[in-house]
């Protein structure tokens, strides 16, 4: 999932990965889900925390808008808290850098 540099805008190309997410749980009722956002470890971990917040509220929203009972979804940011990969390199930081989607029923 794709946002505008620094915030929490989705970008276009993000409306293909949230379409199958959609999908999914339109065929899959019963599914509860958490929107987890993620950051880099760029800026301050108060900014991080509050924009991996957003982003994932923003993909909650999306999801909502397009018909999922927003009952269903649970937006959480984990800011630069739960890395997967090296912070001190750019690759590490873009793979740093995601929304993670988690079954929770």
């Amino acid at each position: 999932i794709a946002f505008a540099s620094g915030g929490a805008e989705l970008t276009p190309e993000s409306i293909p990965a949230l379409e199958q997410v959609l999908h999914v749980l339109r065929r899959h009722p019963e599914v509860r889900i958490q929107v987890g956002g993620h950051t880099d470890s760029r800026g301050s971990a108060r900014h991080n925390l509050r924009l991996s917040t957003q982003r994932a509220r923003a993909v909650a929203q999306w999801l909502a808008d397009h018909g999922v009972d927003p009952a269903r979804l649970d937006a959480e940011g984990f800011g630069e808290t739960q890395p997967v990969a090296d912070n001190q390199t750019a690759e590490g930081r873009e793979q740093n850098r995601r929304i993670e989607f988690r079954v929770v029923r």
